[in-house]
This record gives structure tokens, C-alpha cells and sequence, in this order.
């Protein structure tokens, strides 16, 4: 899902990008784990992008709102991130 979020962010859908974040974060949380470095440099790059495109608090206010998603929820997103046509 981290992945799909920069995927998103990389082809305009910053707020998809953020909500599906903050999916990832719960999910982390609930885990108890830790994002590698690997995970981290996405997790980066993502933010990076998003930055551009909307304020602090706008991202803020969306990945909060992807915390709240359930695995159907963030399914549905990321679907819309694969499913966007090709440029």
C-alpha cells in the first residue's frame, strides 16, 4: 500500500497518496513495527511529493483520515491508483 501512495502521489492523487499513508501507519502501529529503510525512503519520497501539492494541514488532515480506513477501504483506494490510465 506504501508503494501505491507514492504511485499516487507521483501521478497527481496527493490526498489518495496521504489517506493510504496513513492507512500504513495504522497498520504499523497496530503491529507494533517499524518501517525499514527501504520502507522509510518511501515513506520520504511520498511526503516529498505531497508537499508540493497541499498544505501541512491538509496532509495532516488526510493521512489522519486514512487511520481510520479499514482493509476494504484502503483496497478501494489503492484500486483507484491502478486502475488510473496510463499518461
Amino acid at each position: 500500500m506504501q508503494v501505491l501512495a507514492l504511485v499516487a502521489a507521483g501521478v497527481g492523487s496527493a490526498g489518495t497518496a496521504m489517506r493510504l499513508l496513513g492507512f500504513v501507519d495504522a497498520v504499523y502501529e497496530r503491529r507494533g513495527a517499524i518501517r525499514e529503510l527501504t520502507e522509510e525512503t518511501v515513506l520520504q519520497r511520498t511526503l516529498q511529493a505531497c508537499a508540493e501539492r497541499l498544505t501541512p494541514g491538509e496532509c495532516e488532515a488526510l493521512r489522519l483520515d486514512g487511520r481510520a480506513l479499514d482493509i476494504e477501504g484502503a483496497r478501494a483506494l489503492a484500486s483507484m491508483v491502478t486502475a488510473a490510465p496510463a499518461r
